[in-house]
Formats: structure tokens, C-alpha cells, sequence
């Protein structure tokens, strides 16, 4: 028969690959493929959920991603811990900034005043002067690091909530796929065993009908 012949008497159809079977069951090829994990059929897995979602979720394809985020959320937490602690420290900062200012502006209005004297311990009302400038000018710059922390801050606050998200919803999906793939492994078990029992109940009921 010719090649056409022979795909009319079986059908039309050619031989299923292993791509087309689903990769089940045959001499060669590996257990079905459920989320990217091999069906298992060992029975400490079977028998104990939680041994079987670790086994599940060492193998899922998709847990890589989830060690990329958990990695890069402690970097962020990291980094937001860094800014807030600059934060307070500027605020900190500008605080007593302030605070030296207004002591050194009522020095001056007491100078002004006649009510401290200019001996040679007390410094003179131009330095004074001078003085608050420098604070000033450090004021100006603590509040630019200020500003500056503060918005690298809520960046991170917003990208820990990003994260954070993600990997929430990474988590679902592992527990739905993991469901899936325990109930059909289970389903597989299930079938197996009554396989084995009709297997087994086919030579008696032979030798009943023979009597």
C-alpha cells in the first residue's frame, strides 16, 4: 500500500508524538508535565501535602522570579531604612541649626542693648554676624539633603509596594498551580490503583467463567 493508503485504513491520521500525547505515559518518555513539574507518583508525596509543595515548588518554573524579588525587596528595605535614617538626621540637624541662630541673633540684640560686655572672651557682633551666615548657608544645604532623602524615600515606599505585589500575586498563583498539579497527581494514583485491582480481578474472573 502506499504511503496515503495507509494513513485512509488508520484513519488519516499519523503516528501521535510525544509533543502531541502531552508527554504521558509510553516506554521512553517521562511522567505528564503539569505547570512546568513532573506528575510525581512517590508516595511520601502523595501522602503528606506539605512535603509535596515544597517538592512542587523547588521544581516550578516560576519560583526563580519569586527569590529575584524577595532579594531586591530587602535591597529596597535596606536602602528605605538608609534614607529614612538621613531624614531624621537632618531633620535633627536643621533643628539645632535654628536654634544656634536664635541664640546667636539675642547675643547681638544684648550687645546692641549694652547688656554684654565686649571684653576679649566674648566675640565681636560682626563675627556674630558672620557666624549666623555659615549657619544659615548649612541650614540651606541640610534641607536640599532633606528634600532629597525625601524623595528617594517615597521612590523606594513605592517600589517596595510594587514588589511586594508581585510577589503577592506570584504566592496565588504557586498555590493554585500547586493545587492542580497535587489533585492530579492524586487523580493519577487513584487511577493507577484501580488498574492494578481490575488487573488483578481479570484472572479470577477468568478462571470463574472457565468452571
Amino acid at each position: 500500500k502506499s504511503s496515503q493508503q495507509q494513513q485512509q485504513a488508520g484513519g488519516g491520521r499519523p503516528p501521535a508524538s510525544a509533543s502531541s500525547a502531552g508527554g504521558r505515559g509510553g516506554s521512553g518518555r517521562g511522567p505528564p508535565i503539569v505547570h512546568g513539574v513532573p506528575l510525581s507518583a512517590a508516595v511520601p508525596l502523595l501522602e503528606d501535602a506539605e512535603k509535596a509543595f515544597e517538592h512542587f515548588r523547588s521544581q516550578w518554573p516560576r519560583q526563580a522570579s519569586i527569590e529575584e524579588n524577595k532579594a531586591s525587596l530587602r535591597e529596597k528595605y535596606d536602602l528605605a531604612k538608609q534614607l529614612y535614617e538621613q531624614v531624621t538626621s537632618s531633620r535633627s540637624t536643621i533643628g539645632y541649626l535654628k536654634k544656634t541662630i536664635e541664640q546667636i541673633r539675642r547675643e547681638n540684640a544684648m550687645y546692641r542693648h549694652g547688656l554684654l560686655e565686649n571684653d576679649a572672651e566674648d566675640r565681636e557682633p560682626e563675627q556674630q554676624d558672620e557666624e549666623e551666615k555659615q549657619h544659615m548657608q548649612a541650614i540651606d544645604r541640610e534641607k536640599a539633603a532633606y528634600a532629597k532623602a525625601c524623595s528617594e524615600l517615597r521612590d523606594a515606599k513605592t517600589a517596595i509596594e510594587h514588589i511586594q505585589k508581585l510577589m503577592e500575586s506570584a504566592r496565588s498563583k504557586l498555590q493554585v498551580e500547586f493545587d492542580e498539579w497535587y489533585g492530579k497527581c492524586l487523580h493519577a494514583e487513584a487511577r493507577h490503583k484501580v488498574r492494578l485491582e481490575q488487573q488483578q480481578q481479570q484472572p479470577q474472573q477468568q478462571q470463574q467463567q472457565q468452571q
